[in-house]
């Protein structure tokens, strides 16, 4: 499965190292921990692999953002 980068910074306006505001990215893994929190795998900008909890806060699958950039045009 393929994401999009929505969101390359933190609540504080820090910039998450590794993830690329606009970029897409594979999926490598897919978790949901005991606690029922969806976490997700995949290879950052600099070719390490790292575990993303709550993805949904800078994340939006393919499909997602491909409607949603449509819904934009109002057609």
């Amino acid at each position: 499965m393929k994401v999009v980068c929505i969101r390359d910074t933190w609540d504080d306006v820090n910039r998450v190292s590794g993830i690329t505001l606009g970029k897409i990215y594979d999926i490598k893994n897919f978790l949901i921990t005991p606690s029922g929190m969806n976490v997700i795998l995949i290879t950052q900008d600099d070719g390490n692999t790292h575990w993303y909890s709550s993805p949904e806060r800078f994340f939006l699958s393919l499909n997602e953002y491909r409607f949603r950039q449509l819904d934009k045009l109002d057609i």
